[in-house]
């Protein structure tokens, strides 16, 4: 997922085996983990990702208003290339029961998303409309 290496203290892999789909066989990669705030994941995945500051800087607004994320899942990684092919994972966002002296209407927030991958190193052409071309 080309996150940062320093996430990896926080999460814990395990090969699970292989998988054919089709004609391409994958590792079968599990995954858990907890990252301890929102501080720590913007912080690190943030510019990575390639988030736009002005998002990151909404989070960083946000951070105390969690305790905790926890997510689990599956890759599927090619055995050939070793680019990831498929991630499912289920996400849990803990929510502090106080923000900025008043009570959080929230407690927890949860995610479930299956990305696919393909194509890499393909060429994109991107179309702009005419309007949003006179803006640039």
């Amino acid at each position: 997922m080309q996150l940062p290496k320093e996430l990896d203290k926080y999460f814990n892999y395990r090969l699970v085996g292989e998988k054919t789909i089709g004609d391409f066989t994958y590792y079968d990669l599990a995954f858990y983990g907890n990252i301890p705030s929102l501080a720590t994941l913007v912080n690190l995945a943030g510019s990575p990702a390639g988030l736009a500051p002005e998002l990151t800087d909404n989070m960083a607004k946000s951070m105390d208003m969690v305790n905790g994320i926890s997510m689990v899942g599956r890759t599927l990684i090619d055995k050939k290339s070793y680019l990831t092919n498929n991630i499912s994972a289920f996400t849990v966002i803990n929510f502090k029961e106080t923000f900025e002296d008043e009570t959080n209407p929230y407690k927890t927030l949860m995610n479930s998303f299956n990305f696919t991958y393909k194509d890499y190193n393909s060429v994109i052409e991107v179309k702009l409309p005419p309007d949003a071309i006179a803006e640039q």
